[in-house]
């Protein structure tokens, strides 16, 4: 017992610390989630929460363009030389590309009034734009307490704003007329407290000018360009089933039906998004692949018990899940979810995956294969969404992700990478599991 905790849990022990610290302010916000659930699904019909999520499915395509993959670089640049240039840098394009999206938006809307405020109002159009404006300025704020491992900070910090946000939202929900309206103000509230707490926390960092030579800011952009298509292909992985199902679904109820998925599988997500979290700053700041790959190999071993076994309690107590997080007006997202959590799975392994390359800067090289794979999902979608709606998107994305990490794995057992089989082995048995579930119980044909 001795040889396994020096073997095993003290060389790790800075790590379970920081994941410990991020799971338990994850367990928090899960808790928070689950509350807002079931009114949700008594008080926010279908259709206004399809319309919320189809509008919130443009916001972070827009913070692709805005950030031009920017943002994805901070890990690789200010880990490196932690060089403040960088975050001041990034920061100001990041609000000055705002500023200039936010206006042409504006301009367009007021142009093409007499069609647009049919679908989205005047005042929920401006809280669209400022939840834009405040996420972007946000984000290098928020970054900061990560790249400092200043995980205590960042889970407080977090822990409050939704905290803010669920209880501005059910009060909004609960007494506002307009539901519509509700969500979005809840949603404003929460980020302008994220903005203001975070540029108290982190302002010495912008402090200064971005003294960027021009060759670090070459690199910046060399680095980085690829990373705006990563970011959109990315984005558009998990936006696009929204928006397809907009457009070709039987009714934009559907749209709802995935969103309301989608949240309860988020619970899931945040669980296991706190090991990524801390995993994802630590491949950038160690040299010592082998270590990493170890850490990666149990996190997906880890991860995909933790997906069969939620599966398998949702599928036993299906009633009671219906019963108390779906009702039966939104009963047609219980096997949308259970097809989600296999979803997250193949995207999380290929997240982990793409780090090896993210540390070697082969940017290009994981940007074609994500476009390639969107454009495949584009196909899917739609032959899928025609004959099964909102499941039909879901089954596409779990296609493209699948054979999306599987080509990523691939590629890296090539490199000699000693990625393990076992849980990718075990992964496919359950995914066929659930889709045989699936088949049978809610009469795929």
């Amino acid at each position: 017992m001795k040889n396994f905790i020096i073997n095993n849990i003290i060389p790790y022990k800075k790590f379970l610390g920081n994941v410990s610290i991020v799971m338990l302010a994850n367990i928090i916000k899960i808790a928070l989630g689950v509350i807002l659930i079931p009114i949700y699904v008594r008080h926010i019909p279908p259709a206004d929460l399809g319309k919320f999520d189809l509008i919130m499915s443009a916001v972070p395509i827009m913070n692709q363009l805005i950030s031009m993959g920017l943002t994805n670089s901070i890990n690789k640049f200010y880990l490196k030389e932690h060089n403040t240039a960088y975050l001041v840098y990034i920061q100001k394009k990041l609000v000055k590309h705002t500023l200039i999206l936010t206006g042409i938006l504006l301009f367009i809307y007021m142009v093409t009034y007499s069609y647009s405020s049919q679908f989205i109002g005047f005042l929920i159009f401006i809280l669209a734009l400022s939840m834009l404006l405040l996420e972007n300025v946000t984000f290098v704020q928020f970054k900061i307490y990560n790249l400092h491992e200043n995980f205590k900070r960042n889970s407080v910090i977090s822990i409050i704003k939704d905290l803010i946000r669920y209880s501005s939202l059910i009060l909004l929900v609960l007494f506002m007329e307009d539901k519509l309206l509700a969500l979005f103000l809840g949603n404003v509230i929460s980020w302008l407290y994220l903005f203001l707490q975070t540029y108290k926390d982190n302002r010495e960092f912008f402090s200064g000018p971005a003294k960027l030579t021009r060759k670090q800011v070459e690199e910046l952009k060399t680095y980085s360009l690829p990373l705006l298509f990563l970011g959109l292909s990315g984005f558009l992985y998990m936006s696009l089933d929204r928006i397809m199902v907009g457009m070709f679904s039987d009714s934009i109820d559907q749209v709802g039906y995935l969103g309301i998925a989608q949240r309860f599988t988020t619970i899931i997500a945040l669980g296991v998004g706190s090991i990524g979290t801390v995993l994802g700053i630590r491949m950038f700041k160690t040299k010592d692949l082998n270590e990493l790959l170890i850490i990666q190999n149990r996190y997906i071993l880890f991860l995909i018990i933790l997906v069969g076994l939620t599966s398998a309690v949702y599928i036993l107590l299906k009633e009671q899940v219906i019963s108390l997080l779906l009702t039966d007006t939104y009963i047609a997202a219980f096997p949308i979810g259970l097809l989600l959590l296999m979803s997250l799975f193949w995207n999380k392994s290929r997240e982990n995956i793409e780090y090896l390359y993210l540390i070697k800067g082969e940017t290009a090289l994981i940007s074609k294969i994500f476009i390639f794979f969107t454009v495949i999902n584009i196909f899917l979608n739609y032959f899928l969404i025609t004959k099964f709606n909102a499941l039909g998107a879901v089954i596409a994305t779990n296609i493209a992700f699948f054979f999306h990490m599987s080509t990523l794995l691939f590629l890296a057992r090539k490199e000699s990478h000693n990625v393990s089989l076992l849980s990718y082995i075990l992964a496919i048995t359950i995914n066929l599991s659930i889709g045989g579930y699936i088949a049978k119980e809610w009469m795929i044909r």
